[in-house]
Formats: C-alpha cells, sequence, structure tokens
C-alpha cells in the first residue's frame, strides 16, 4: 500500500463535520475504525433523495474517497479483476454458441429482425476496405508493448527495436507497409532500399498471444489490459481510426464526450435513459462480431487481434472474446455495435427523430426503448448495470458528469495518496472546483472550506505558487481572489502566475526513425524532434517557474 506524506484524516473530517448528515457521520466513523471496505463499497441511492442540496452534499462524501488507493479494504484487487475477467470470458463462451445454434425462441424471434438491421447498418456505414485508408491511421499510443515496457515505450524504440513482435496472421500486412516506407526501412536497415526488396523473416519474432495485466481502477478491484504485440497494436490502430471515423457521419463523435454530458443533463425533460453496461469490452464476443460485421472487415479485424492471452500466473488460454481494452480498436469496435443495435431497436420500434448518443459503453436512448434494447443487449453478451443505469428519476450520468434535477452534482475523487506537494495541490484544486459546482455556479460553496483550509495549512512549501480560480490546471494552488498574491501584472497580458513545473527528463533520440514518424503523422519537418525526445517516466524534479493567465469571470466568485 502506498502511504500519505500528507495525512487526509483532518481533510476528510472536514468534510464530513461540515455536510453533517448521517450518511457523513457513518462515513467518517467507519474511516476513522479502519473500515475502510465499506468505505469503498459505500453506496446512496439517488431515488432516497428528492432534495438536491441533501443529495449533492451526501454523493460528495460517499464518493471522495471511493477510489483512494490509501484504503486498506483486505481485497486482493488484482484477483478481483481476473476473477472478473474470468465470468467475462465465460459469457463470452455462451454467447457464441447461442449464436452458432441460433438459439432465439420464438417468443423472441424479433431480436432476428433487430440484428440484421443492425448488421445492415454496419455494412453500409463503414462500405468495403479500404487498405490505404486503414494505412493512414496505422500507429502506436503511449502505452507499453509485448516486448517493450512502459518506460522504454518511446515512437523511435517501437519503430527501430528489431525484432518485432507480431502474429502470424498479421505479419504479411507488416512486413508490406514497412517496406513501402523507405524512410522506415532505412531506419531498420541502415541502408535506404534501391529497387524491390523484402525483410527477412528474422525482423520479426511471432506471438499469437497479448498478455494480461492488471492496473489500478479503485479501491475495489483492479482493470485489465491486454499488452498486444508491438506490430499488431501499430496495425490495429489503423481500422479503429477508420471506424472512429464513420461513426462521425451518423453523430457519434469519440473524440468528445460533450453530447453524451448535455444529454444526461436533459435527460429528465427529454424523456432519456442513461445506461452503462458491466465489463462491456470484455464481453464482445467473437461470434457477435462475425455475425454483425461485412465479412471482409471481420476478416481484417480477426487478423489483425491476438487470439490467445497469457495469464499472469503463465497459462494461455484461447480468448472466447473479440478484442479487449489494449487492441487498439476495442474502443471505436465496441461503440460501432452499441450504436447500430441501438439504432436498429429505434427503428424497430419507430422512433424516428429521438435522441440516440453513445460514447463507448455509456448509451443514452430513449427511455421508451429501455425494455427491448435490454432485451438484445442481453441476447448478445452483454449486461446492463442497473446501479449505474437510470431510466427514471431525478438522477442521471454519462462521461464523467453526474446530474440530479438537471443540476451537476458530478463529485471529486482523490485517487491518489498525498505524497508530494503536487499531490497535495490537486486535492484542493479538485475541492476548489467542487465548491463551485456545489453552488449551481454562484459562489464558492462554504460546506467545503473547513477541508480547503485543512489543505492549505498542511503544505510545506510557500503558497506562493497560486494561479487564479476559473483557469484551468493545477500547477499552482486554485485560489479565490481575496486569497491570490498579486505581482507583477499587466491589463493587457493578465496576470504572471508563480507555478510548479516538471522538468522533463530527454533522452537521445534514433532521429531516422523519429523522422520516418513524423511523415507516417503528416508532421513536415527535417528535425522534428531535435535530437532529443522526452516522457517515460513519472518521476520527474519539480521546479518553480511561472506563467502569464488571463483571468476568468470565475475569479471574482466569493465564499457563500
Amino acid at each position: 500500500m502506498q502511504r500519505d506524506i500528507y495525512s487526509l484524516d483532518g481533510v476528510y473530517f472536514a468534510l464530513c463535520k461540515a455536510v453533517d448528515s448521517a450518511v457523513a457521520l457513518g462515513s467518517w466513523i467507519r474511516f476513522k475504525e479502519g473500515n475502510h471496505l465499506e468505505n469503498a463499497i459505500q453506496e446512496i441511492y439517488p431515488r432516497d433523495y428528492q432534495d438536491y442540496r441533501s443529495f449533492s452534499l451526501d454523493y460528495a462524501v460517499v464518493s471522495f474517497l471511493s477510489k483512494w488507493k490509501g484504503l486498506t479494504t483486505g481485497l486482493d484487487l488484482e484477483r478481483e479483476a481476473l476473477t472478473r475477467f474470468t465470468t467475462a470470458e465465460a459469457s463470452c463462451r455462451e454467447t457464441n454458441f447461442r449464436f452458432k445454434k441460433c438459439a432465439i425462441t420464438t417468443s423472441k424471434s424479433w431480436i432476428y429482425s433487430i440484428l440484421h438491421g443492425a448488421s445492415r447498418k454496419i455494412a453500409k456505414l463503414l462500405g468495403s476496405v479500404d487498405l490505404s485508408r486503414v494505412e493512414d491511421g496505422y500507429g502506436w499510443g503511449p502505452g507499453a508493448t509485448l516486448e517493450i515496457s512502459r518506460r522504454r515505450s518511446f515512437v523511435d524504440t517501437k519503430m527501430c527495436e528489431l525484432p518485432i513482435t507480431v502474429s502470424l496472421s498479421a505479419r504479411a500486412l507488416l512486413a508490406k507497409t514497412i517496406q513501402a516506407d523507405l524512410q522506415w526501412s532505412d531506419t531498420l536497415l541502415g541502408t535506404r532500399p534501391e529497387g524491390p526488396y523484402s525483410l527477412l523473416k528474422s525482423c520479426f519474432t511471432l506471438s499469437e498471444s497479448s498478455r494480461i495485466e492488471t492496473v489500478p481502477k479503485n479501491a475495489k478491484t483492479h482493470r485489465i489490459i491486454a499488452v498486444e504485440p508491438r506490430g499488431n497494436a501499430f496495425l490495429q490502430k489503423g481500422v479503429g481510426d477508420v471506424i472512429r471515423d464513420r461513426l462521425r457521419r451518423v453523430g457519434v463523435n469519440l473524440s468528445d464526450q460533450g453530447r453524451n454530458q448535455r444529454l444526461a443533463q436533459q435527460a429528465l425533460r427529454k424523456g432519456l435513459a442513461t445506461l452503462d453496461l458491466k465489463a462491456a469490452s470484455d464481453t464482445v464476443s467473437r461470434e457477435l462480431v462475425w455475425s454483425l460485421f461485412p465479412y471482409e472487415w471481420a476478416s481484417l479485424m480477426d487478423a489483425l487481434r491476438t487470439r490467445k492471452a497469457e495469464m499472469p500466473d503463465g497459462s494461455t488460454i484461447v480468448l472466447e472474446k473479440f478484442s479487449s481494452m489494449g487492441n487498439g480498436f476495442t474502443f471505436e469496435l465496441e461503440s460501432c455495435i452499441f450504436w447500430a443495435l441501438c439504432a436498429s431497436v429505434y427503428d424497430f420500434l419507430g422512433l424516428k427523430g429521438e435522441e440516440l448518443a453513445i460514447y463507448g459503453d455509456d448509451l443514452i436512448v430513449s427511455a421508451k426503448a429501455v425494455t427491448e434494447l435490454s432485451l438484445v443487449l442481453q441476447f448478445c453478451g452483454f449486461e446492463v448495470n442497473d446501479q449505474k443505469s437510470f431510466i427514471s428519476g431525478l438522477f442521471y450520468e454519462s462521461c464523467g458528469k453526474h446530474f440530479f434535477n438537471e443540476k451537476d452534482v458530478t463529485p471529486c475523487y482523490q485517487k491518489s495518496v498525498l505524497d508530494s506537494e503536487l499531490e497535495l495541490i490537486r486535492c484542493h484544486n479538485r475541492l476548489m472546483r467542487l465548491a463551485f459546482r456545489l453552488s449551481g455556479g454562484r459562489c464558492l460553496d462554504k460546506v467545503l472550506w473547513g477541508a480547503i483550509s485543512a489543505l492549505r495549512r498542511m503544505s510545506r512549501t510557500s503558497r506562493t505558487h497560486c494561479i487564479p480560480f476559473g483557469v484551468e490546471g493545477d500547477d499552482g494552488w486554485l485560489v479565490e481572489y481575496s486569497a491570490f498574491p498579486f505581482r507583477r501584472s499587466n491589463p493587457n497580458e493578465g496576470v504572471k502566475c508563480a507555478i510548479f513545473k516538471k522538468v522533463p527528463i530527454r533522452f537521445p533520440v534514433n532521429e531516422k526513425a523519429a523522422l520516418s514518424w513524423s511523415f507516417r503523422r503528416g508532421i513536415a519537418t527535417e528535425t522534428p524532434f531535435a535530437g532529443y525526445i522526452s516522457g517515460g517516466r513519472d518521476d520527474t524534479p519539480i521546479i518553480s517557474s511561472s506563467r502569464w493567465v488571463h483571468p476568468t469571470g470565475e475569479f471574482s466568485v466569493l465564499w457563500g
């Protein structure tokens, strides 16, 4: 367990004392007595509240430490995550069997028409496979791959370190892509090819398995991710990019959560429901994808995915799911499936013109469609999370924004332990922004003043590193006008603020690889990395610096 340099006890006590409700009192007693498991699993139910104020305050208390890494719950978080993974695999196995046997009862035969309509929508949306368009999206994210750790996951390392791990089914496409890129080939071979050539098989290491790992999620469980072979991850991102682009044509923008958040606020008056699914990315089964997607698309994705997984105990399993988180197209794939199923249910029910918003497994649909949609999702192997789905009542939430009677009650979560001054500042700033939300954006709610004051008193360095309230960022204490240490300022330029800044660690870069990457991403520059590349580590030095900011109107709000 990580340890605090700064204790959260006084902060949480001040918060619970100020709220002064039965929920807050119970939360503090459990926390103080060390019954952290109860703190982690504690929930309140919106249906038990009619008053916005009471709900928002209790919700803030219950949520604040629900994901805190300092909770000693006694749970084996990795084991909890692996159990859920195994459960999801069992669910996918049942779904695969159901689709193979076409096991729909006569009373639910209408589901056939829903699935058929969904497959037609996906076929129309994606069209035929255009490999030149898929190639435009090839690339890597910042994460690790099968043979390159997170600390070494630089672009140049991923491009030029040999051999490259890839599955047999994806090797030919990867080799073809590299051979068509003279700059990349030069990086690998040390000489620019002239005339026809092909890469040796020794440039690649075959791997048919991803590696299952767990990463922190909350105080109750870890999150499962699949670390993919480097070559597969590169190609998968191209498919994801095409699906993401196509979904924009039907109003699904996976680069912006704003529409889901706005509709969640309007759900009460528009008769909408916000649905959340359990382990959605882990329950996209193989047969579901083959049933809904055109053959050439399913075949391409099947060639690029890994069909096996190496478990933490060293065993290898054949995956019942089509792909999991870590695969470069999983998020886009599940979004496309949910859009098609929802839209097909709308057609079946004659709900043309009703609002529909999709972002991964965050679904916002007409409340009139929930019954039929839930049955379709269940047949397809998905499970609606009843605790996080809201069909009626005053509370709705989607994509991280929570609303009660159309008022923002989004809580703040303190996930990390307070092990540095910067983490202390981040915790303080989260509570400052929460204080503004709790007042409906009119002032800073005094109920949080005690907790915020406790954090300010805990600082072991000068609190002169401040930024005006309303400004984005956590590189300084977010403070109101009356507490801001004004220095030299210019009305035309803004306010000069002292801040903390991380000094990036610089590593020598393989300039050929960096240039090749720049060309692939459409960055026209001769020296894109100027000989060095930054990143790869979180434990970078902290120094004092400054920046000019333009205060917003929120800077003038008062405590009230």
